[in-house]
């Protein structure tokens, strides 16, 4: 409190926009101190005076995707509230519903409707573009077919959202049952060259070892 508030108050001043600039570029905050002298201090956790408690409350208020901790041990007392920070800051999409038919018929007039429901339970977005992406995998061979989203989830601020995607079905798409499975996938680096990240970890259950999260389960006739 000795310091950014000021700070924010005079990039305000001379940028009336700067408090919603965490909606397009990401929040970094750095500890005054380290926390080991925060516990030789006394500091506590405990809602909803304790320090520690307070200096997480202030990084979440200001959209913080970043809290740098500088390089020293976390004490044990603080893990929790660490843990709890690391639940809300940045982003933390999680897939609320998936709605589509449970039958899909290959071909060039076959339409596959995905609807389904987000939430971002943290507060700011991601910043990096990634691509939602859709696969079907078949639950009994190495088949698949996969769906790019046109969706732009750098928008997708601290709430809910809703997602309708539709997709043609390929012909040569074998009959069966297939996993339906969603991810937030990255690409290619260009200049220098760099292989793509692995997907965005999301706050649901159900992830597949490359990163996608199987959400349901549909019929290809």
């Amino acid at each position: 409190m000795d310091l950014y508030p000021s700070l924010i108050a005079n990039a305000t001043a001379d940028l009336p926009a700067f408090p919603d600039t965490w909606q397009h570029a990401p929040i970094q905050l750095e500890v005054c101190g380290t926390m080991p002298t925060w516990e030789s201090n006394g500091w506590t956790t405990t809602a909803p005076d304790g320090e520690v408690y307070k200096t997480f409350q202030f990084a979440l208020d200001q959209h913080a995707s970043v809290l740098n901790a500088k390089s020293t041990d976390i004490p044990a007392a603080y893990v929790p509230a660490i843990d709890d920070l690391l639940r809300e800051n940045g982003y933390r999409f999680v897939i609320d519903s998936v709605n589509h038919d449970s039958t899909v018929q290959a071909g060039v007039d076959a339409d596959l409707v995905l609807s389904v429901g987000w939430s971002n339970l943290g507060v700011a977005p991601h910043y990096l573009r990634r691509t939602l992406t859709y696969r079907l995998r078949s639950t009994t061979t190495t088949t698949e077919a996969i769906f790019a989203s046109t969706q732009d989830t750098r928008a997708w601020l601290p709430g809910s959202w809703d997602v309708v995607d539709m997709f043609t079905v390929p012909a040569t798409l074998p009959p069966g049952d297939y996993h339906l499975e969603i991810a937030l996938t990255d690409r290619p680096g260009t200049n220098p060259t760099t292989s793509p990240l692995p997907p965005l970890h999301l706050g649901t259950t159900g992830r597949t070892p490359d990163g996608y999260y199987t959400v349901s389960q549909l019929t290809v006739e």
